[in-house]
């Protein structure tokens, strides 16, 4: 129990650090828009000390993997926002259903989920959510029955889930003595006691994105190693180890380094699936709400904010989608996905952004057409500030 509470504050504290982190990170860079993720696991095996202690060394990977991404200027860990088949008003953001620590970043992000809701008041978005629910709720309509709204998967369906696995990890105090494990298995190593001097730590993983709509690899990168040759002394008869011998040794920064190598090669492989191998084309969003009557049909709801590098004033198209899938919506793997005209059906500007969610203002329409839900959100121009 006391170890669950360690874990838990650990992440806690790192969670709320980086939160604040990522966002002056984002300032100081040149800025990109980021892909929204869902975080999956890093499978790892546990490790045996030479104390004789078993460290959760799966926990210790995860941890450091959510570090990373939360540092990385290019992914965002998704929330989910309201929808018209699951409304609540004051409902904590879900993330990461499939990561270790969905319950400790649900509670960091609470507060990003009132302030997207807000939002959605303020530009008559949440009055057009609960007629829809109403609608739903009281058996009028069923969901997908109205060409307006969506299958509930693509509300807060990431663009990707990152996952992979440490395939080795060996940290190496002696003579034929490491501690962790290769492709054959745990290293053998004998109870020591007392002062030992660990010399060099190597270790590899493998990272890839998933489309989570239809299971297919997008993204991988396999093999990355780091290695650090620092040495580091800990005595084994004075302190319990525990965490602490992965967070406060150079053994962090090694599998920080391979976490972040992994992060960076995924983001080249996704860029290389445009044509102009650049991450700004590569990118896209797509529409959750379409126009709604009080805002005279000028203005659409699409995922996208604060958190994703967004500004007021920056410039998109968008194009609506055909969706193809084997069986149910959302129930079934999708086939396919495919724009239903070569040119865009309007260009918008966006004009308000909350933490997840973003409206913006149609300020043409290319085409005689309507824009739907699920419509893709491509990035036109970003906005620069004018040089004082």
């Amino acid at each position: 129990m006391a170890n669950n509470k360690l874990k838990t504050g650990v992440l806690l504290a790192m969670a709320a650090t980086l939160s604040m982190g990522a966002e002056s990170c984002q300032k100081a860079s040149e800025r990109v828009l980021k892909m929204d993720i869902e975080l999956g696991n890093i499978n790892a095996q546990s490790i045996l000390m030479p104390s004789g202690e078993r460290i959760d060394f799966q926990w210790v990977a995860n941890a450091l993997f959510y570090q990373s991404v939360m540092t990385n200027d290019h992914f965002v860990i998704m929330n989910e926002i309201p929808t018209p088949q699951t409304v609540t008003k004051t409902s904590l953001a879900n993330n990461n259903k499939a990561s270790l620590f969905s319950k400790v970043i649900s509670t960091v992000w609470a507060s990003a989920q009132n302030e997207n809701e807000q939002l959605m008041e303020q530009y008559g978005f949440g009055a057009q959510l609960r007629t829809k629910q109403r609608a739903i709720s009281q058996g009028y309509s069923k969901p997908g029955d109205d060409p307006s709204e969506i299958p509930e998967c693509l509300y807060n369906m990431p663009q990707a889930q990152l996952a992979g696995e440490v395939v080795s990890f060996e940290s190496n105090f002696g003579a034929g003595l490491s501690i962790g494990y290769g492709t054959n298995g745990a290293f053998q190593n004998a109870p020591v006691g007392g002062s030992v001097e660990f010399k060099s730590t190597r270790l590899q993983m493998g990272m890839r994105a998933v489309d989570p709509l239809n299971g297919t690899i997008t993204a991988a990168a396999q093999g990355v190693k780091n290695q650090s040759d620092i040495k580091f002394g800990v005595n084994l008869a004075s302190i319990l180890l525990g965490l602490d011998f992965f967070y406060k040794t150079p053994i962090a920064s090694v599998v920080s380094g391979a976490m972040d190598s992994s992060l960076k090669t995924i983001v080249g492989s996704i860029s290389k699936t445009s044509q102009t191998n650049s991450w700004a084309d590569a990118w896209e969003s797509r529409v959750m709400y379409d126009p709604e009557v009080v805002n005279g049909d000028t203005q659409i709801l699409i995922r996208g904010g604060s958190r994703y590098g967004m500004l007021v004033g920056d410039q998109f198209t968008v194009t609506n989608m055909r969706y193809k899938w084997k069986g149910e919506a959302c129930a079934s793997k999708l086939e396919y996905r495919v724009p239903t005209t070569a040119t865009p059906v309007a260009n918008v500007t966006i004009v308000a952004v909350g933490p997840d969610v973003a409206v913006a203002k149609i300020d043409r329409y290319m085409i005689e057409d309507r824009i739907l839900p699920g419509a893709q959100v491509k990035l036109l121009k970003m906005y620069v500030a004018p040089k004082k």
